[in-house]
């Protein structure tokens, strides 16, 4: 019995041994193991350090793990971390890079925690991204506000927050700090896109881009390929208090060219309140201006001035000048011929009609001048029943003295 239990004692020493025998570490050289006593390496530049963790189960699901535990219960504390360090010139070691992973709560039952990733630029040591208790992957800031949350690392509106490249370091999608989302390609002859196969893309203010390309503003469900509710106000790239829309028609974008049509509203400041349709090799066919309209002119003084001329079935004024009934009421002075020729002998024109010089300068007012002309032939309808009058007087004398000859 007593060898028995003498034997029983020396096989689970050897055992135990054997056992222990399992994990190595050498007081020198370059590798530890923990489950082999010869640890893996691979080839690397450097003199390095390995540790390897080798689970001799050969079974279903046989793993190896590291585990960083803690024994405190304090909520906001860190649970471990796995630190990359690099000594200074004082010999002391200097953090590059760490991971960790914090408490955010602690409970009997469960517990809520983060993990947090921290990089050194320039000596300082920043938490430059974390994963929340919920999944969510903050990077540039603790408290995301939505599954993904990048903050810009900068107050300047125009530089950009996320950037996504192709294979040739080209520029496929850009938002801003500004929050614009650019969708730029960098490339000649290539333009950027957006793929809706799989649905529309909803945007602020109770509008949408469906997948048949129509964008609707103000609206959910556009049936062009641009629908608007409420008003358009575009702004020319030098003033924020002029507006400016072009519209262009042809196979170039440029303006000006001699296969473009134009529509064109607003301009420069000199230009406020500008309407024009323009035409090949950008010449203005019709334009409205301060509340005038101008047609082969850009500089329209009336509310339409023609610089051509004008092909009419009719036309019709309405003018406040009085009609020249007048002439014929009895009140009426009617000028003497004898008047009227001293007065066309020293101005070589008829009264209250413009001389030649100021026509030519100045044009005509078409109602002023038929009105005018009206007049004058009133007066002239006049002057032939007085001159009638007195041919007839003259006539029935020649009849009498005719009558007193052949006698």
């Amino acid at each position: 019995m007593k060898k028995f239990f003498t034997m029983l004692v020396i096989i689970l020493a050897i055992a135990h041994f054997s056992s222990a025998q399992t994990n190595t570490f050498p007081p020198t050289g370059n590798a530890a193991g923990i489950g082999t006593t010869t640890p893996s390496s691979y080839s690397h530049s450097g003199t390095n350090k390995f540790l390897e963790l080798y689970n001799t189960n050969t079974d279903a699901n046989s793993q190896s793990h590291i585990i960083l535990s803690t024994g405190a219960t304090t909520n906001i504390g860190s649970i471990g971390s796995i630190t990359w360090a690099v000594p200074n010139t004082s010999g002391t070691q200097k953090f590059a890079a760490l991971l960790i992973s914090r408490l955010e709560s602690s409970a009997a039952s469960s517990i809520t925690s983060n993990l947090a990733f921290s990089t050194s630029n320039a000596g300082t040591l920043a938490e430059r991204m974390r994963i929340t208790s919920d999944g969510s992957l903050a990077i540039g800031t603790t408290t995301p506000l939505a599954k993904v949350d990048i903050k810009g690392t900068t107050s300047d509106l125009n530089a950009y927050a996320f950037v996504v490249h192709n294979s040739s370091s080209l520029s496929m999608l850009s938002i801003r700090n500004d929050g614009r989302v650019d969708f730029p390609m960098g490339a000649v002859n290539m333009m950027g896109a957006v793929n809706m196969n799989t649905g529309p893309i909803s945007l602020p203010g109770n509008s949408l881009w469906n997948a048949a390309g129509n964008l609707g503003i103000g609206l959910t469900n556009p049936n062009n390929a641009l629908e608007v509710v409420g008003n358009i106000v575009t702004r020319n790239t030098t003033s924020t208090t002029v507006n400016s829309v072009s519209i262009n028609a042809g196979n170039t974008n440029t303006p000006g060219s001699a296969n473009v049509n134009r529509l064109r509203i607003g301009g420069n400041d000199a230009y406020t309140g500008y309407f024009t349709i323009q035409g090949p090799s950008n010449i203005d066919y019709l334009t409205i201006y301060g509340g005038n309209v101008g047609i082969g002119t850009t500089t329209p003084d009336q509310k339409l001035t023609v610089n051509g001329f004008i092909h009419s079935k009719g036309v019709y004024v309405t003018t406040t000048i009085p009609v020249a009934d007048y002439v014929f009421e009895k009140k009426y002075r009617l000028p003497k011929l004898s008047e009227v020729k001293a007065y066309i002998d020293k101005n070589h024109h008829l009264s209250e009609v413009p001389a030649a010089s100021e026509i030519e300068k100045n044009g005509i007012n078409l109602g002023e001048m038929n009105m005018t002309l009206l007049k004058k032939v009133e007066e002239l309808t006049l002057y032939l029943i007085e001159k009638d009058k007195q041919i007839e007087s003259l006539q029935k004398q020649v009849n009498q003295l005719a009558k007193k000859i052949k006698k």
